[in-house]
């Protein structure tokens, strides 16, 4: 529930005409003060994708569902993130015992298969 008036409080701070929904080049400043960037072309399909009643703007409904995707797709990115972190981990390790047996078995004079 807090979640949901920090939303309408940035909200009500976008729609500056105080209409009711924002527009797209509204959307695109704040995320711009968020520091995501993106091309005017790509917030206008964000809007359409959850313009739910096709009037071509975001309604404070149509945002919370916005805002519900973009926090899935960020969520998503991370699992992914710290996924590849530990697959490097692993990687890393497991190139060092290679190494590492690999060094004691030139250091006993022998180059063969360890056993």
């Amino acid at each position: 529930m807090e979640n949901r008036v920090i939303l309408q409080e940035w909200f009500d701070r976008v729609d500056s005409e105080k209409s009711g929904s924002i527009t797209a080049v509204q959307l695109k400043t704040a995320l711009a003060v968020g520091n995501l960037e993106f091309p005017l072309s790509v917030v206008q399909q964000m809007i359409r994708m959850y313009d739910f009643d096709r009037n071509g703007t975001m309604s404070f409904q149509e945002f919370v569902a916005l805002n519900n995707f973009l926090l899935k797709v960020q969520h998503a990115f991370s699992d992914l993130e710290r996924l590849w972190e530990k697959l490097v981990s692993c990687w890393i390790l497991l190139l060092f015992t290679l190494s590492a047996r690999a060094l004691i078995k030139v250091k006993m004079g022998g180059f063969g298969w360890m056993t």
